[in-house]
């Protein structure tokens, strides 16, 4: 990440942002791309073809990625392209009003760390955690999403580390789209 721009010219276009990548091996079928901060509009393209982009930028986006390059051991050319907030409309969340332009960072660009996952057909879309204190306790609701339906899961397993350790380990067979772990 980084400002590729000053960050007080707003761009003339939109900035493009392109890294080969060599993809692991392993027993994954599906990514998950995080932009933790990509200013403005972000679309995400593989090899040249668009396979997501999401409205703002200004908060994390999270990316699908469905793409028949993109499988294990493979390599791939992965380009961000971002808006000019020139080009964006009013009616963005993200959209910075002119009167906030002096004392706002204005140009295109990530400011945050960039994060691939890679999973199954199967990802989580969020855990919420229901404590118990007084009975030593917690349970996992465990909201997932299937992305395609040739794997599906039997367990789900969630685990709690603390510095690379685990502390807290359940497993519960796999319920749909929430499964609780206690």
């Amino acid at each position: 990440p980084g400002i590729v721009n000053d960050p007080a010219i707003m761009n003339e276009s939109s900035v493009w942002l392109k890294k080969e990548l060599q993809l692991p091996e392993g027993n994954w079928s599906v990514a998950t791309l995080y932009l933790n901060g990509a200013r403005f509009n972000p679309k995400v393209y593989i090899n040249g073809d668009l396979v997501s982009q999401k409205m703002g930028g200004m908060a994390r986006t999270k990316h699908d990625i469905e793409h028949h390059s993109f499988k294990p051991g493979s390599t791939v050319t992965l380009e961000i392209e971002l808006e000019s907030l020139k080009d964006m409309s009013e009616e963005n969340a993200s959209y910075i009003p002119k009167a906030d332009h002096w004392r706002s960072n204005v140009s295109s660009h990530l400011w945050d760390d960039v994060e691939i996952f890679y999973h199954g057909g199967t990802s989580i879309d969020r855990m919420i955690p229901f404590t118990d204190l007084d009975g030593d306790k917690a349970d996992f609701h465990i909201y997932s999403k299937l992305i395609n339906n040739k794997t599906v899961p039997t367990t789900v397993k969630a685990e709690i580390l603390q510095e690379g350790t685990v502390v807290v380990s359940g497993t519960q067979d796999f319920e749909g789209i929430k499964t609780v772990v206690s």
